[in-house]
């Protein structure tokens, strides 16, 4: 039988820590961060540039085939990325709280990437130190055995190279999605460019506009000023993200992008969920189906669940509220807002212009959260298949 047990120290050709970066706003030298870590996957959205000058060792530059490892704080130490992309003409290096692996060739470094996310949440308890800021013990991490089964190594790495890419397509038809579901929001609600009754953009074409005091702009005279809380009931969870479950049957969503797992749901149904404290406040996402939450993430749930509002209440806050309240309104240390943030919210409203933006969105709305659903459908494959294939309980023919 061809099963055995691998592990990274007895495969680790080469390791390195990152360095302390030298920020600037563009240069041809990218470096990545622990939030660049995301599903497994690296996520260039996040990244950012360092000055060409700053002096960084050839070792600590990224190749693709490397695995890169979060190595310190709470929530993101142990959370794992294998390198499959480097955007072209650019340099790719890591800051000081991430470790590049390297391995002797491109499909084991798959495979451990894959095992370590598998073992997250495990590996996201090995800290050492404080703990705001705690270390990954990184000895008992390169010492865990990984189930491996080396006849199945090659077709390991064809299933998962195919559904990461697959995975891949969808987010990047998604982020076209958003990018065209956002530049039509903006020209009918922010330059209020929307159809008139002769088709034409209404302000453009001069449609009479008015100054709103509370707004504090100029909005077309046939709208006018709404609050979130006439169309929404707004509310919390309970729970402190400690009470998460590993293998729960519902999303748990904290403040963080990736939800957590619980056995419990506090609501079944479409809910606009806000994140309302820590480093992703303000942050906007949707939800449909059942679900719990975090004591400090907020939830938008329409009043009347026979009206159309969804696609445009998601997209107002996606695009207005998201931008002006990321970071918080209140604290320093830690930046949160408030009920009376959201509750207080003000909307130009038009009932019919709206019906019929919410008419030309909705197809946009309903691929992207198509996609997303297919991905988790995916990750589930994934996660059911691979292992199989590694502890030798099953074999597929190349």
């Amino acid at each position: 039988m061809n099963k055995k047990y691998l592990c990274i120290k007895d495969n680790l050709l080469f390791e390195t820590k990152g360095s302390t970066p030298k920020y600037v706003n563009k240069s041809l030298t990218i470096v990545l961060n622990q939030k660049c870590v995301r599903n497994g996957m690296v996520d260039y959205s996040f990244s950012q540039y360092i000055s060409e000058q700053q002096n960084i060792a050839d070792g600590k530059y990224v190749k693709i085939g490397d695995v890169l490892l979060n190595s310190t704080g709470q929530g993101t130490a142990g959370r794992c990325a294998f390198v499959d992309h480097i955007p072209e003409n650019y340099k790719v290096t890591v800051d000081s709280h991430m470790l590049i692996l390297r391995f002797e060739n491109i499909e084991l470094a798959r495979f451990f990437a894959y095992s370590l996310y598998k073992q997250e949440s495990y590996i996201l308890e090995l800290l050492t130190g404080s703990s705001g800021q705690g270390e990954l013990d990184r000895e008992i991490v390169y010492n865990i055995s990984f189930p491996f089964d080396d006849k199945n190594l090659k077709i390991f790495n064809k299933i998962l190279v195919a559904i990461n890419n697959k995975i891949k397509l969808n987010n990047k038809i998604n982020k076209e999605l958003e990018n065209l579901a956002k530049t039509l929001y903006e020209y009918w609600f922010v330059q209020f460019d929307f159809p008139d009754e002769n088709k034409r953009p209404y302000k453009s074409s001069g449609g009479k506009m008015i100054y709103n005091k509370e707004l504090k702009r100029e909005i077309p005279i046939i709208f006018e000023r709404k609050e979130l809380q006439d169309f929404c009931n707004i509310f919390t969870g309970k729970k402190d993200v400690k009470m998460a479950v590993e293998n729960g049957e519902y999303p748990f969503f904290s403040c963080a992008p990736e939800p957590l797992k619980s056995n419990d749901y506090i609501f079944d149904g479409k809910a606009i969920l806000v994140a309302g404290n820590g480093s992703y406040t303000g942050r906007v996402s949707y939800y449909k189906g059942k679900c719990d939450l975090y004591q400090r993430t907020y939830a938008c749930t329409l009043k009347n669940t026979d009206n159309n509002l969804i696609p445009f209440l998601y997209y107002f806050m996606k695009f207005f509220f998201e931008p002006q309240y990321k970071g918080g309104t209140h604290g320093s240390a830690i930046p949160y807002i408030v009920l009376g943030d959201l509750a207080n919210l003000g909307i130009p409203y038009n009932e019919e212009i709206i019906n019929k933006f919410n008419d030309t969105v909705k197809p946009i709305l309903d691929t992207y959260f198509k996609n997303c659903e297919e991905n988790k459908q995916l990750i589930l494959l994934r996660n059911f298949l691979l292992p199989m294939l590694m502890n030798g309980q099953v074999t597929i023919q190349q």
